[in-house]
């Protein structure tokens, strides 16, 4: 259990901000209730994304938020959309 200002990221420079953060061993999960901010540096540089609540493996990599506050997420466009 962490707490005040928790900051983690990722090798691929993901940044995860919060107040609290837990960590399950057995299934190599970090999660909380609190607010947390991600600015993630790929697939490219997104603003932050803000929750209250979050879980996630310990890489970053599969993320779930809870609570997402809105204006925190991404539009990607369709790559399979043809005009």
């Amino acid at each position: 259990y962490l707490r005040d200002q928790v900051i983690i990221y990722n090798i691929k420079g993901d940044t995860l901000y919060c107040d609290e953060l837990y960590w399950d061993q057995n299934l190599a999960q970090f999660y909380t209730a609190t607010p947390v901010t991600l600015i993630q540096n790929s697939p490219y540089k997104q603003k932050g994304r803000y929750a209250n609540g979050f879980r996630s493996n310990q890489d970053l990599t599969d993320i779930t938020f809870f609570n997402i506050q809105p204006g925190s997420f991404a539009i990607v466009p369709d790559s399979t959309f043809n005009p």
